[in-house]
């Protein structure tokens, strides 16, 4: 007895040596996983994992399944088959891929627009960037929470060469989206200006 995904092309395979493959699963059965490899593009022949090496498959609609998970007695485990340095450089790049800044982004986005105009309203236009800067450099420098961190392994959350590199990563990521979105917004901002500088002197001409 089988199941049978029907997800897009960008379904995600994590072995249990934390290795990931991308591709399209065709249908998982109790001894294999079955799927079309991401590359070659357009290739049709499918592609075969045993389940017992599968940890988990997270669809391109989001649903995740579980198959083989490795902190179980008896199991394999992901943290003793990688060095210290393995474990950092799959924290970076964990966090690089799974750890969300969405939210991050659109704070300073409207941070940097909202706040000038309240300022505006308030008559003390001058207050307005610096406030602006501040409030986009308060998101930047919180601590990214630990309970946004997605990681599928238990092992993994308690080895600390993995942590302490998924840490400062997903730190650089939130930077990175504050300074993104204050930039968004100071083009926005450009934008609006120009048009109605372009306005403004088109009813005077």
């Amino acid at each position: 007895m089988f199941s049978l995904s029907t997800a897009s092309a960008q379904d995600r395979i994590t072995r249990t040596d934390g290795v990931e493959v991308l591709g399209k699963v065709v249908r998982v059965t109790p001894a294999e996983v079955v799927y079309l490899p991401e590359t070659p593009a357009g290739s049709t022949d499918t592609l075969h994992l045993n389940t017992d090496v599968v940890f988990l498959i997270r669809y391109a609609d989001g649903k995740k399944r579980i198959l083989h998970n490795p902190a179980l007695p008896g199991n394999s485990t992901v943290a003793p088959a990688l060095t210290d340095a393995e474990l950092a450089t799959k924290g970076r790049e964990d966090a690089k891929r799974n750890y969300s800044t969405v939210g991050t982004f659109w704070g300073a986005y409207g941070a940097t627009i909202a706040v000038p105009l309240l300022a505006l309203r308030s008559r003390a236009p001058v207050i307005g960037p610096v406030l602006g800067v501040g409030v986009v450099a308060t998101l930047a420098s919180v601590r990214p929470s630990e309970k946004n961190f997605e990681i599928l392994s238990p092992e993994l959350r308690a080895n600390p060469s993995y942590m302490a590199a998924y840490r400062k990563q997903a730190r650089r990521k939130k930077a990175g989206s504050a300074i993104g979105g204050f930039g968004a917004a100071l083009g926005t901002g450009a934008v609006a200006v120009a048009i109605i500088a372009y306005l403004l002197r088109d009813g005077f001409s």
